[in-house]
């Protein structure tokens, strides 16, 4: 194989000469005649046996028969085509007079590893456009470069969606998948792709934090670094097949068991700055977070959404029906926390501090997440904060009891707890039961496999409305969630055989390659909502 240092003396040997030619215009001297671009040597022009349908001009520089070349005093000629018709070039080029010292032949591998090269360059542009073109402070991370490559021998490259929050929670699984690889010598590198400026994402922080042994996202920090090791090692660099292609893939519906602990870790320095940000929003003691999702995010702050005010209607929820739980939050001695971006209306209430309308930042979404008790929220996006952070998780207004992989939502039912909305249905009047909701989840992912879209429309063609959780509810499971915690709460025999009634309709309710979402109801819902787990209707 050709190393760096060889091409690098080949650069050298045309930039000495004065004048290069390339022997071949096809596919070999064009990618040489691009090669030699980029690495700022000038080609004064293609060679070629005749014309025949050549085309005159390649890429700016004329193309010329042998015979009518006009050789300068100082040149060299690259053999840029086949090796089997090299030699055979060879000897023309002697008997039109040069020497075998201006003939410089390119093997098969110098060829491959410039049109690699190139490749390489086509997505390292991508990082380029969001550093500029320096790697200044590349260039002195020459040490921390030769460490990783005697650690590993390749580094495979892949697509991260970062298009919206949820799918940044697909950090967890590929976390799993490098730990279950175990010490196979190849580090995993992961390229967000979202929307707008490169490198960026919903939470700039959070990319920013995702680095493990083996495994890291780049981000603007660690660009440069990584831009100068794929272009100084492109013969240690796997690129994904579907890297930079249209679409992302999604993670596989396996396991989605919640962590154990924090995949996220904040260095002291951010502890401390951490805490006088919050003292000045007045956030001390003992507090959890909570979100509402609401239209605001996508329709103000990421663009409109098509879909959006469609599934809104199924997703939303109102902010309004969080104050009776609030409200007994305080009488513990326990503050809450709005968190959100771009939201809709405010939240006033004493005890709650409303953070999404006070300057929310990338930064104090992860530390606030970090030092919560729990953290209370419908399915969306921001669910990443505490799955990722190992936080206990209290879901309502859940719309989904099955997963889908616009979100990766890795719950724990040893640790996280949710209510459900209801489905109300026009024709039927009355609401669905568990086994019926799972029965049409299973019959929308036939539509739409990666997004709830088709759930929700087949909702909407029913007639079937999403009732949202009543305060008294959102209170009640408030309270369970705290107590729980607090290691208060007694659950009763009669609630334990409830939730053994709620998995075995799970078990038996056919859903194929559908996944449960892999939480708790609470059992205060479950003894207040029995019926759902009836067959019979209920009116």
């Amino acid at each position: 194989m050709t190393t760096a240092m060889e091409m690098n003396e080949l650069i050298r040997q045309c930039l000495s000469a004065g004048h290069v030619f390339l022997y071949g215009a096809s596919v070999h001297g064009r990618t040489a005649a691009e090669y030699l671009k980029a690495n700022k040597v000038p080609v004064d022009g293609f060679i070629v046996s005749s014309y025949g349908t050549q085309d005159k001009v390649i890429y700016g520089i004329p193309v010329y028969e042998l015979h009518s070349v006009n050789w300068p005093a100082s040149f060299i000629v690259l053999l840029s085509l086949s090796e089997r018709f090299q030699e055979e070039v060879t000897n023309s080029l002697k008997e039109s007079g040069i020497s075998e010292q201006r003939i410089l032949p390119l093997p098969a591998v110098t060829l491959a590893r410039m049109n690699e090269w190139l490749i390489n360059e086509k997505r390292l542009s991508v990082l380029t456009e969001a550093q500029g073109e320096t790697d200044e402070r590349g260039r002195d991370c020459q040490e921390q470069i030769e460490k990783l490559l005697s650690e590993y021998d390749s580094i495979l490259i892949r697509n991260m969606d970062v298009r919206s929050l949820g799918p940044m929670g697909s950090w967890k699984f590929y976390c799993d998948e490098r730990a279950q690889r175990g010490n196979d010598g190849v580090y995993h590198l992961y390229y967000p792709v979202g929307v707008g400026r490169p490198l960026s994402s919903p939470n700039d922080f959070l990319l920013s934090k995702m680095k493990a042994r083996g495994i890291s996202v780049i981000s603007r920090d660690t660009v440069d670094f990584w831009r100068l090791v794929i272009r100084q090692y492109p013969e240690r660099i796997i690129w994904d097949d579907q890297f930079l292609a249209a679409g992302f893939g999604n993670v596989a519906e396996s396991d989605f068991e919640g962590v154990d602990s924090p995949l996220i870790e904040l260095t002291e320095a951010e502890e401390r700055q951490g805490r006088i940000q919050a003292n000045r929003l007045g956030i001390a003691g003992k507090y959890i977070c909570f979100s509402c999702r609401d239209s605001g995010y996508w329709l103000d702050n990421a663009g409109y959404r098509p879909t959006e005010a469609f599934i809104g209607r199924f997703r939303n929820a109102s902010i309004d029906n969080y104050h009776e739980a609030v409200e007994y939050l305080r009488g513990q001695g326990v503050l809450a926390v709005r968190m959100g971006a771009g939201v809709t209306k405010p939240f006033e209430a004493e005890g709650a501090i409303d953070y999404a309308n006070l300057g929310y930042s990338d930064f104090m979404d992860v530390y606030l997440t970090e030092h919560c008790k729990f953290f209370v929220c419908n399915l969306s996006g921001i669910t990443v904060f505490p799955t990722l952070l190992a936080k206990p998780v209290l879901i309502v207004n859940a719309a989904l009891l099955t997963t889908r992989c616009d979100a990766v939502p890795c719950f724990s039912p040893k640790r996280d707890f949710a209510i459900i909305k209801k489905f109300w249905s026009k024709e039927k009047k009355r609401y669905l039961s568990l086994k019926e909701i799972l029965q049409h989840e299973q019959k929308g992912k036939e539509v739409d496999s990666v997004f709830p879209n088709g759930i929700f429309r087949l909702y909407a063609d029913e007639g079937i409305e999403a009732i949202e959780n009543s305060p008294a509810e959102i209170a009640q499971a408030v309270r369970e969630m705290n107590e729980r915690i607090n290691g208060t709460y007694v659950e009763t025999e009669a609630d334990k055989a409830l939730y053994r009634r709620y998995l075995e309709i799970i078990k038996n309710a056919g859903l194929g390659d559908s996944v449960p979402s892999n939480w708790r109801l609470c059992a205060g819902y479950l003894r207040e909502n029995e019926w759902l787990l009836e067959e019979q209707e209920v009116l």
